[in-house]
């Protein structure tokens, strides 16, 4: 029915005045009455507002806004909710959260919408970084389930890539250098984008082995040549580009990030054709991605896979970070201010787990005046949440089976399980203020269980990276720390300023029973031969020095402030507690070790690796179990 100027006035005048939102009056899908506060978020005048009211839905959202407009016009009653995207008129995108109702025996609709393009910033972020996290963890289960980076590995992650991104195709590949000490690339993956007889001819003989990019007049050369990402949103008219051969599919936008290892830049990861080009954000979101393949990279498996051409790097220096706590403590730290401010007089600690999943210990920030409340640690099996796999709620003075065993009685606190995939890595709990009556609300209660649950989620994204990022750095058969850890940490000793006053030792030792024990015994012996050689080793070190498995039998050892008498009886210590380890079968445990003492400012691990390397081999030529030392 139509409705008269004046009843429109009457209508809007009492609407409005009722809400601070966004407001109008709609007579199907166009507005014919609006409040003060479009203009406000939007900048469109009224009349403009009116005139065109649909055409300002983002293309993509109109058939979801039709469909909720339709079902309020069919059957009325109910309050239609929905979101879309609405242009304002400086050109940018405001998300809207509409609630709309029909006006009885009208055609007229109350509407109200709220500007969300914050929270769906938020929420989208929140949603790529699970992404990216969930990405690196596939990464990594597959790497352990292959036993190494075979081509298919290499495939899938390139696959993965150009999923999470939306690119079109694009490439993978490793960094070598050509004897003239230029940098080419070699790919460990490529997307199939042959167009025409000879690219397939080329892209098929050189599929398996890899295809050799030398040209560094071009995007990507701008990388290798730079060791910086690239952005090019316009190929074609950028500098850099070196052009298309004949017959190229478009490249409409490009990207180029590094791929680094304590060495310097090992690879890079290319991308193009994303419908909505490319940005730092793009860059910042894959970076955890390109840390962990850049490792990868520089793995010694790797190495030997590609022993025929690859060629060895000076090393640079730099320092050594295998966690990244300081980053969770941070935002442990923020997430502890927002329970505050959400909950006064509450108190909140972070609880995670570590080598023994079954017990968790308090993470402590700076300035923390809740640590009194908490213990430092506690069993798994006394929390609630974290058996059950979700939000609980101990209230105080409630029956002992449904409170948490790590409270005291008269403490009423909502524990969350802090989660990574499938695993509970930690929990966060809040014990709230006795004379805090609304936690005998069930709504403020699920209130407050989604707060926590929330900022758990946040805390879990950061736990996964540092996890990640920890296991990139170690053993996955003997816990030790791996080849990049050793040269990390190596570098970071071979760059220290006080490095004359205080030389030190490396020892590199070599099993010389491994092969014997994997025939005799089978690979499980070996493997556990192998655990107990690391556990020995260990126990043999003084504090502060450090063991790393580099692969197969291979173990090296790093012995700080370390002189000549040091480093012979260090590894006389690690050779006698291997001696003693029980093999069965007859077979004893020996090793061969080479030594050399570090106190020239000028050394580098290509020359410590190198001298060590040579004095191991003259010890198992002499007949093994014993330590040579030798002059670097």
């Amino acid at each position: 029915m139509t409705v008269p100027e004046s009843e429109l006035e009457r209508l809007a005048g009492g609407f409005f005045s009722q809400t601070a939102d966004m407001a109008c009056l709609e007579d199907g899908n166009r507005m014919v009455r609006v409040n003060a506060r479009w203009q406000e978020v939007l900048g469109w005048s009224k009349e403009e507002l009116m005139a065109r009211s649909i055409d300002l839905v983002h293309e993509d959202d109109l058939e979801a806004t039709g469909e909720a407009m339709s079902k309020l016009h069919g059957k009325g009653g109910p309050v239609v909710a929905f979101t879309n995207r609405v242009l304002a008129r400086d050109g940018s995108w405001h998300w809207l959260a509409w609630n709309s109702v029909i006006v009885p025996e009208t055609t007229l609709a109350f509407a109200t919408a709220r500007d969300v393009t914050e929270e769906q910033t938020i929420r989208a972020e929140r949603e790529e970084l699970l992404a990216t996290v969930s990405l690196l963890s596939e990464i990594q289960h597959r790497y352990i389930a292959e036993e190494g980076t075979s081509r298919s590995w290499w495939d899938f992650v390139l696959g993965e890539l150009l999923s999470l991104t939306t690119a079109e195709f694009g490439f993978i590949g490793r960094v070598e250098h050509n004897e003239e000490g230029a940098p080419y690339l070699v790919t460990q993956a490529v997307t199939d984008i042959a167009w025409n007889e000879w690219s397939r001819q080329f892209y098929d003989e050189f599929a398996a082995t890899g295809i050799e990019f030398r040209n560094l007049k071009s995007l990507f050369g701008a990388t290798l040549s730079s060791g910086e990402p690239v952005i090019a949103n316009e190929p074609a008219a950028d500098a850099r580009s070196g052009g298309l051969p004949e017959g190229h599919p478009p490249l409409n936008s490009y990207l180029g990030i590094p791929l680094k290892s304590v060495d310097g830049m090992v690879g890079m990861i290319g991308l193009a054709n994303r419908s909505t080009g490319f940005d730092e954000s793009t860059i910042s979101r894959l970076q955890p991605i390109a840390d962990a393949l850049g490792q990868v990279l520089d793995t010694a498996a790797t190495r030997r896979h590609n022993e025929a051409i690859r060629i060895e790097r000076d090393l640079s220096t730099d320092a050594l970070s295998i966690s990244r706590r300081p980053e969770l403590a941070e935002a442990l730290e923020l997430a502890s201010g927002t329970i505050a401010e959400l909950h006064p007089g509450s108190a909140s600690a972070f609880y995670i787990s570590h080598r023994d999943p079954a017990q968790l210990a308090r993470m402590d920030i700076r300035d923390d005046a809740n640590r009194a409340y908490f213990p430092t640690e506690m069993h798994r099996a006394s929390c609630i949440a974290l058996e059950q796999g979700a939000a609980h709620l101990s209230q105080a003075g409630g029956p002992r089976e449904e409170r948490c065993s790590h409270l005291a009685d008269d403490e009423a606190a909502i524990c969350v399980p802090v989660t990574s995939g499938t695993d509970a890595i930690g929990m966060l709990t809040t014990i709230f203020s006795p004379d805090d009556a609304t936690l005998a609300d069930q709504a403020h209660v699920e209130a407050a269980e989604h707060q926590l649950t929330e900022l758990a989620l946040a805390l879990a994204l950061v736990a996964a990276k540092v996890d990640v990022e920890t296991r990139a750095l170690a053993d996955s058969l003997t816990g030790l720390p791996n080849r990049a850890a050793f040269e990390r940490a190596i570098n970071r000793e071979l760059g220290s300023a006080d490095r004359r006053l205080k030389p030190i030792g490396v020892i590199l030792l070599d099993l010389d029973r491994l092969k014997a024990v994997n025939d005799t015994l089978g690979h499980q012996a070996g493997d556990d031969f192998l655990r107990a050689v690391a556990q020995s080793s260990t126990a043999a070190l003084r504090k502060g020095d450090m063991i790393a498995r580099f692969g197969g039998d291979e173990f090296a050892v790093l012995l700080l402030d370390c002189d000549a008498e040091a480093l012979a009886a260090g590894g006389e210590r690690i050779r006698a507690a291997i001696a003693g380890i029980e093999l069965g079968e007859g077979l004893t445990a020996s090793t061969s070790l080479g030594g050399v003492l570090v106190s020239d400012a000028s050394s580098t691990w290509h020359l410590v690796y190198g001298a060590a390397d040579s004095a191991l081999y003259t010890a198992k030529r002499a007949g093994g179990n014993q330590i040579f030392i030798a002059k670097l």
